[in-house]
């Protein structure tokens, strides 16, 4: 499957609840064949606020602000799962609520894989 990246931040601002420190993430915006958009939210070690993980309700919450109208739109968190693996959890919200699902989706997860940590361009957020 081929991606289209359409925008990478890489310190993609948002709210976490230690509201004294702004946390930030890497995030990267795909295009699949079929239309549907991916964000990709990447945890970044240099973070001071709370993980994506933690604040996974307020990611969203300004990925979905920023993207709406692109069109279907998909979230992922992609971080290491110990060693040089990478793993990708697509968040589903229900009620507001976060939960965290495996990527089933074995084309998606190869083509985000196979992208992974590589982008045509930044963006200054």
């Amino acid at each position: 499957m081929e991606l289209e990246l359409l925008v990478a931040f890489e310190r993609f601002p948002y709210s976490s609840k230690d509201s004294l420190r702004r946390a930030f993430c890497l995030l990267e915006v795909f295009r699949t064949p079929d239309g549907q958009i991916v964000a990709v939210a990447t945890e970044r070690m240099d973070n001071p606020g709370l993980s994506i993980s933690a604040s996974a309700h307020k990611v969203w919450a300004q990925v979905s602000r920023c993207f709406a109208g692109w069109g279907q739109l998909r979230y992922v968190e992609r971080w290491a799962g110990g060693g040089s693996d990478l793993r990708l959890d697509e968040m589903i919200f229900v009620d507001g609520r976060p939960t965290r699902s495996l990527l089933f989706d074995d084309d998606l997860r190869e083509a985000l894989l196979a992208q992974s940590g590589q982008f045509d361009r930044i963006t200054s957020y």
